[in-house]
């Protein structure tokens, strides 16, 4: 693992500067996938996507929004279940499979029935 992030550095030092274009492209592709958050590669953590930025920030789990933990379980779950782009999918796309499988009935609704008197 040390050599990789090693590689990733010296990667970093050799890029060029990105241009206008390129930097706006990023942020339009960072915009459209949203505030997400998946599993790490660091085992314990969750990475959570920046919009503004386009960069990723692992957080340790106990110190990651209870939201975040619980979207990077409902990805890891989707993409066993046969979505194999559960990973990329944007945060719109998330909420909508949250909110097909969570209805939200209007009003209380009780199980019991009045009493008569």
């Amino acid at each position: 693992m040390r050599h990789f992030e090693e590689a990733l550095d010296t990667l970093e030092k050799l890029e060029t500067p990105e241009s206008p274009a390129a930097k706006t492209a990023k942020t339009t592709e960072a915009e459209r996938l949203g505030l997400i958050a998946t599993w790490s590669a660091q085992f314990g953590h969750v990475s959570m996507h920046d919009p503004a930025t386009g960069e990723w920030h692992d957080l340790q789990t106990k110190d990651a929004p209870e939201w975040a933990v619980g979207e990077a379980r409902r990805r890891k779950e989707q993409y066993r279940g046969g979505n194999h782009r559960a990973y990329r999918l944007t945060s719109s796309e998330m909420e909508e499979l949250w909110r097909a499988e969570s209805p939200v009935d209007e009003g209380i609704v009780e199980d019991h029935p009045l009493e008569e008197d």
